[in-house]
Parts: C-alpha cells; structure tokens; sequence
C-alpha cells in the first residue's frame, strides 16, 4: 500500500511528489507541512536567505573611458584622456568632421561655438562624450 503525499510550502504552493523540493520567490519564514495519507502531518518552520548574486571579477575591466571636462569656452584649451588599457586611440571632437588626434591625451580648443559629440575610439571600444 502506497501512502499519498502532500506538501504545503506555507506560500501557497504544494505539491504531491514524493521528495518536498521547492523553490520560494521571496525570503522570509515559512511553515512547511507534510500531509501523508490526509490523516497524519508534519510541520516545521524554516527560514529562506535572499539568494547573493555573485559579482563580476571586474566589471569595468575592458571598458574604455573619457576623462574631461564637459563643458569648455571657445578657444580653451581641454584636456581629453582615456582611462583604457588600450594602445590605440583616435579621437573625433565633433568640430571638423575629421580624426583630430591619435593619442592616449589628447587637448583640443573648439573654434565656434556650440554643442559637439566626442567620440574616442580604441582597438577595444569606442566611447562618446557629449561637450556643451
């Protein structure tokens, strides 16, 4: 004779299955009772841990930024460098429509007036800085 199983997970969730697995969507405490044969059963309180969600080993490791002010006057001199591990760089200020220089620093002074996109790019990434 077979004995009929019943779980109730104390979340509204159950199941008939000989072996009680179950996962919860939230932590908290639960009372998990065991129903056998709808006659006998057997509750015990248990405790869920919200899950830790591993980190990346370096999360910015790879990733190419700019390092500069965002806003400049006509003529100023600004300082552009990338914080990248990268060997090559070219930088487009947005001005000339051109490549305006290929170092890891580069400075440049705008001539008119206006809002430019810089963008960098790198044998790894390219990355945009907007200069109001």
């Amino acid at each position: 004779m077979q004995n009929s199983k019943k779980w109730d997970f104390g979340d509204d969730q159950t199941s008939e299955k000989d072996k009680g697995i179950h996962f919860y969507n939230k932590p908290g405490y639960y009372n998990v009772t065991l129903i056998i044969d709808n006659k006998y059963s057997k509750s015990f309180p248990i405790m869920v841990s919200p899950r830790g969600i591993p980190k990346p080993k370096d999360s910015t490791a790879g990733v190419t930024k700019i390092d500069a002010q965002t806003q400049a006057m006509q003529y100023e001199n600004v300082q552009f460098r990338a914080l990248s591990d990268a060997s090559q760089f070219t930088w487009r200020f947005g001005e000339t429509g051109k490549i305006d220089a290929k170092d890891k620093l580069a400075i440049y002074a705008f001539q008119k007036p206006g809002d430019y996109t810089v963008t960098l790019y790198t044998e790894k990434i390219w990355n945009l800085l907007n200069i109001v």
